[in-house]
């Protein structure tokens, strides 16, 4: 079977997990010799490192509770509006970056279904908030959530996109059925390179390029060669 299809098939089992997909992707992505789709499929299944950019989808937004007191009461798990978070302590206590790798996000997932639920560290969020929630009261403790959802979102995201690559790739540079484990490497043409590189930048990167000027030949045979507990899971630096 191409390694394309072989590819698209395994991307419409729900059964079948993100991550070994992105290694026959990352082959792929070698044997069409393309940097930027390497360094995607790289980041995407080994994670984001610190200072490298990460996609929006890979955003989340962190809620907070908290409990307070004072001499004469207690009051705990009250909401703490995330604008109020935001003005005090700045946009990166609200909105977290998701850099972990696809396989480790998919354990994140698992874990979810067991009931946990994954947060960050919020001690230093304490002190910078402390006496300007209630004025009259204390904070006593500080709880952060991020919503299970967003590394669902990213597991569909990564699977959206490489179905979106696969076929519009399939599409515009038809060699690239030839292109199977253990067989030669084929070259492509200058235009089919200029392709590969337009889709790639236009559906992993969102750069939007000039996707019309996309050439098909139409010949098919002569180119291509964190961790959690039962109740909480800390995923902060």
């Amino acid at each position: 079977m191409a390694l394309i299809h072989d590819i698209q098939t395994a991307l419409l089992d729900e059964n079948t997990s993100v991550g070994p997909i992105l290694l026959k992707l990352r082959f792929l992505a070698a044997k069409l010799d393309t940097d930027i789709l390497e360094e995607w499929v790289q980041h995407e299944a080994e994670g984001y490192p610190d200072g490298a950019d990460v996609p929006e989808y890979r955003h989340a937004q962190i809620t907070y509770t908290g409990s307070f007191a004072n001499i004469v009461r207690q009051i705990s798990n009250v909401s703490i509006p995330t604008g109020l978070v935001a003005s005090i302590a700045g946009d990166q206590w609200v909105r977290y970056q998701i850099r972990d790798g696809l396989p480790l996000i998919e354990s994140q997932i698992a874990a979810a279904k067991d009931g946990s639920h994954f947060g960050i560290d919020s001690s230093n969020l304490k002190i910078l908030l402390q006496g300007k929630i209630y004025g009259d009261m204390g904070i006593v403790e500080i709880n952060s959530r991020i919503d299970t959802g967003a590394f669902a979102r990213v597991q569909h995201a990564v699977r959206a996109k490489t179905l979106d690559f696969t076929l519009k790739l399939e599409k515009h540079v038809p060699s690239v059925a030839a292109i199977e484990v253990g067989t030669a490497p084929v070259k492509m043409s200058p235009d089919e390179q200029k392709d590969v590189e337009h889709l790639t930048q236009n559906i992993f990167y969102d750069v939007k390029g000039d996707v019309t000027n996309i050439h098909s030949s139409g010949d098919a045979n002569s180119r291509i060669n964190l961790s959690s507990t039962d109740n909480s899971a800390n995923i902060a630096d």
